[in-house]
């Protein structure tokens, strides 16, 4: 539901991208925007991803962090949607 949301508002914003795109290392990415001069990956992370502390912030998992990272060593410069912030953003996302 998140992911399906992030992605319509892509669409409306008019943002052309591919969902689920799949490298050849193996790694996926939720919503990629691949221009000639420009790699983007949008990573939309939902709770899972993330672990909460006592004090209520939320910090990334190891093996999201290392997604991001591996990303980023191949050339993607990486754009994470938490689920905190798209939920906060309510009916204007």
């Amino acid at each position: 539901r998140l992911q399906k949301s992030v992605g319509e508002a892509l669409a409306q914003l008019g943002v052309p991208h591919w969902a689920e795109l799949v490298l050849p290392q193996g790694l996926s990415i939720d919503f990629a925007v691949h221009e000639p001069d420009c790699k983007i990956a949008i990573e939309v992370d939902g709770p899972s991803h993330f672990m909460q502390m006592c004090h209520g912030e939320y910090y990334p998992k190891g093996y999201t962090n290392l997604k991001h990272r591996l990303l980023h060593a191949l050339g993607w410069r990486v754009l994470v949607v938490p689920f905190y912030e798209w939920d906060a953003l309510g009916d204007a996302a």
